[in-house]
């Protein structure tokens, strides 16, 4: 159905197709340096954006560039999300549990692809599907986007900042159940030492 409504060349189906690899490779460079910057939620809002961004470009695709432009930002996205989440999800888990968590990210990344292919196919045939199927991941992308509003921030970053107080306040609230309100009253307390801070992220 593609091929009927934009007649491309065989270059131009393996941009499409490799442009998403080097948009990965690039990604993985922009979360490391999105993540030290500005700090892992951040990194993860943006990794949103690029899925939110991706998908409503093709599906919009007024020609062949722009399926090329919106692989390449999924393809960036890929990238960020490979090496922010891990580091996120290792950052806030508990030890005995970090593995476990950091693995079952990569379980969930094939369940992905499965029911991506699932939904693909149930929309094959239908007028204009090929649309829907690049534009619908879109939608859980953008839960990721706003999730930036509520997500903790990596304690281990903060102390990297020098944000003590504010780093041991979200361990507290992780490890020990303390409501988020007197988490937020330690944060602007009076500041605990770099030991205490270091001794909790060394769990």
């Amino acid at each position: 159905e593609l091929e009927g409504e934009y007649p491309m060349s065989e270059t131009t189906e393996e941009l499409i197709v490799g442009l998403a690899k080097a948009g990965a490779i690039l990604g993985t460079l922009v979360g490391g340096a999105l993540m030290l910057r500005y700090g892992r939620r951040a990194a993860l809002t943006w990794d949103g954006a690029f899925f939110v961004a991706g998908p409503l470009v093709m599906a919009a695709a007024p020609a062949p560039w722009a399926l090329m432009l919106g692989r390449l930002i999924c393809g960036i996205g890929v990238g960020v999300s490979a090496v922010v989440v891990p580091a996120y999800v290792g950052e806030l888990a508990p030890c005995e549990r970090r593995g476990a968590l950091v693995s079952l990210y990569e379980v969930l990344l094939c369940v992905g692809m499965l029911s991506a292919a699932v939904v693909d196919a149930q929309l094959q045939g239908v007028e204009g599907g090929w649309r829907l199927m690049v534009g619908l991941p879109a939608a859980p992308a953008l839960a990721l986007l706003l999730g930036g509003a509520v997500l903790p921030e990596s304690p281990r970053w903060l102390v990297m900042r020098g944000r003590m107080a504010e780093g041991l306040a979200v361990i507290e609230q992780l490890r020990a159940g303390r409501d988020a309100a007197a988490a937020a009253a330690r944060a602007h307390g009076p500041d605990r030492s770099t030991a205490a801070v270091e001794d909790e992220l060394m769990d």
